[in-house]
């Protein structure tokens, strides 16, 4: 390691003594444009922190950190029995990337403070420039949730160790903690707009609960029904995406409905093992079925007649029918086993 090194370049990946902290503590510090007091008072912090640190388990300095975190930062974020440079301790190992903070340490922190006061000449200031401008440039959020934006854009960087903004992943955001995902939606537009996501911005309900949408055939296998009715199941909703929509929550309602359906037949008719042997009789009774069944879901105990959930589950195994009846008429339609 060259001389001057900043304590921002060592790896986390090295095994770090306390002595090569302690070597290269005052050529960091002398980096930072501050009086010759708070110098001192950040290479104090540095020495009391070290000395909490290597009471405590760990084979390397951020297995130390971790240790800290959990077992002496609670009482420290409370005032209890933490000691008097510590805030210099932490904002120095944190702000220079030596030890890589987790989420409840984070919470806490006023990291854009920290980092408004880094060294001019840290790799990582250009990044925290360009990411701070893509953020001020989304004029139509308010100041607070820019600021918050930014905040987090720095939290999450220094959570998983990054030194670019272009490393910032998409599984990245979603590993943010709800309480310290505010400013997120402001975080996502800057860095679709830095070209980071290959894709337009999401918001936060988009972000937490959209899942990747599955084919139809993924779809059937994973459902709940007999296997001899899948297929027909499968062909029907792929014509019916490609032919009339393939809007994701028609097929899955539709998907829902015929499976209810195929249960019914299964269980009162197990004879059945194809589409094409269904008669008018054994189509009869799933109506008052799931008449029944309705009436069991219905959100709480309001007893205020019967809901439209059954009329919409029979309407598209009607219309299932319908629509593979009518395609079974074409030449060498694939249907015509089945209708």
């Amino acid at each position: 390691m060259t001389t001057g090194t900043g304590l921002g370049e060592l790896r986390l990946s090295e095994s770090l003594e306390e002595h090569t902290l302690r070597d290269h503590l005052p050529l960091w510090v002398e980096r930072y444009v501050l009086p010759a007091g708070e110098r001192r008072r950040m290479i104090e912090g540095v020495e009391e922190l070290l000395t909490v640190l290597a009471a405590l388990e760990g084979s390397s300095l951020q297995e130390r950190w971790e240790a800290f975190e959990a077992n002496e930062w609670p009482g420290w974020g409370r005032g209890i029995q933490r000691p008097s440079m510590w805030i210099y301790g932490v904002r120095t190992l944190v702000s220079s990337r030596v030890v890589r903070p987790g989420w409840s340490f984070l919470l806490g922190a006023r990291v854009t403070d920290w980092f408004a006061r880094i060294p001019a000449d840290d790799p990582l200031k250009p990044e925290l420039a360009r990411l701070k401008g893509a953020i001020d440039n989304i004029t139509w959020m308010s100041q607070g949730q820019r600021d918050k934006a930014y905040r987090l854009g720095i939290m999450i960087l220094l959570r998983h160790g990054y030194g670019r903004v272009d490393q910032i992943s998409d599984s990245a955001l979603q590993e943010v903690p709800g309480p310290c995902s505010k400013g997120m939606d402001a975080l996502d537009v800057a860095l679709c707009n830095l070209g980071v996501f290959n894709r337009t911005p999401q918001k936060g309900s988009t972000r937490r609960l959209r899942k990747p949408r599955r084919s139809v055939e993924e779809l059937v296998a994973a459902a709940d029904m007999p296997d001899c009715f899948k297929p027909v199941t499968t062909l029907y909703l792929e014509t019916y995406s490609r032919r009339i929509s393939s809007v994701y929550t028609t097929l899955r309602h539709k998907l829902i409905a015929l499976a209810r359906f195929w249960r019914f037949i299964d269980s009162n008719f197990p004879e059945v093992r194809s589409c094409a042997e269904l008669t008018p009789e054994h189509a009869r009774g799933f109506v008052p079925f799931q008449i029944e069944e309705a009436r069991k879901v219905r959100r709480g105990n309001k007893d205020d007649g019967d809901r439209a959930t059954a009329y919409s589950w029979l309407i598209e195994v009607r219309t299932f029918f319908a629509d593979i009846c009518t395609w079974a008429t074409e030449e060498s339609s694939p249907f015509a086993a089945y209708a």
